[in-house]
Order: structure tokens, then sequence, then C-alpha cells
């Protein structure tokens, strides 16, 4: 399987699109997750909050780390 865009970011800390090669602004970092702002945002503030490990989908996330997540989530509603 290809490693997907996000895991290569995070293994490389650049973003590769096509001849455009950027560095990824990480505003913040836990155990788990990884909170940067988008390239084409939907709407101004927009960020995505990513596992550092792959997964297919936020169901696939361990429960473990469902508290950790809405911690990151509320750290990030005060920027």
């Amino acid at each position: 399987m290809e490693e997907c865009a996000f895991c290569k970011e995070f293994r490389t800390g650049v973003i590769e699109l096509k001849d455009i090669v950027l560095k990824r602004k990480v505003l913040h970092e836990s155990k788990h997750f990884v909170v940067f702002p988008s390239l084409g945002q939907i709407t101004e503030g927009y960020l995505l909050i990513v596992p550092k490990k792959h997964h297919l989908s936020i169901a696939s996330i361990p429960k473990t780390q469902f508290g950790e997540l809405e911690k990151v989530v509320e750290k990030v509603k005060k920027v």
C-alpha cells in the first residue's frame, strides 16, 4: 500500500504537491495527534486534527485515545 499524504508529511515534515515543496506548520502536537492548518482552508480558522498513526477512519482510532483527542479539541478551540 502506498504511503498516505499525511503519513508522508509526518515522516518527512514537508508537503509535496507536484513541483511545490512546503514545510508543514504544526500548531499543536500531543502523544497521538497533530494539529495543523489545511491547504485551501474551507473557512478561516479551519484546522486538521490528524492521528500520528495511520487509521482508515475516526472509528478505527483506539478507544483509549478518545480522551486525548477531546483534550486536543478543547485546547485548539482556544487558539
